[in-house]
């Protein structure tokens, strides 16, 4: 599923599997209800895959409760990439951000979980550094917003289990 912005105040919301659109909704903007009228014409499918767009994951849930959910991993990349840039000058970026671009690459449950163990160790090696604060304008802000950002995005990820849902062999892939 994806939400494609045409105008200011108008996107379409898709649904589609590997070889059609299943459906579409035109909507104002990606809330819980646009996406229930998209999501309540549609068979509840094993799995669905989103950006992680506005008012999805509470759609998904009323909608369809038993359908697993799969972060975009090339978007959950996206979101590190934008607070690192591509070429992140502190060696704590430059290490989450071949991180994030590892997540692309993920082809076993094994691999799932080493990149896990990866990211937790960053996690830990790095904590004392991202709470770093500096004084501005009289008052303490965390000196490595962008990276504490990055790390948030892929943490609340990995707490809500839908990095890896695609290699859950209880999914069955559809056609031959």
């Amino acid at each position: 599923v994806d939400g494609i912005w045409i105008a200011r105040d108008c996107v379409v919301l898709i649904a589609c599997s590997d070889e059609h659109v299943l459906s579409w909704h035109l909507a104002r903007a990606e809330t819980t209800a646009a996406w229930r009228s998209l999501l309540s014409r549609i068979a509840p499918p094993d799995m669905v895959v989103t950006d992680g767009g506005s008012g999805f994951a509470s759609a998904v849930a009323a909608e369809w409760p038993r359908t697993r959910v799969q972060r975009c991993v090339f978007h959950a990349f996206c979101q590190v990439k934008r607070c690192t840039t591509t070429r992140p000058k502190l060696q704590a970026g430059r290490e989450l951000y071949g991180i994030a671009l590892d997540l692309m690459h993920i082809e076993t449950l094994h691999q799932a979980e080493l990149w896990r163990e990866r990211y937790l160790d960053w996690c830990g090696f790095w904590a004392d550094f991202l709470e770093d604060t500096t004084l501005v304008d009289g008052r303490r802000v965390y000196t490595h917003e962008r990276l504490r950002k990055a790390r948030r995005s892929l943490s609340s990820l990995v707490s809500a289990g839908t990095l890896f849902t695609y290699l859950d062999p209880g999914l069955t892939k559809a056609g031959p």
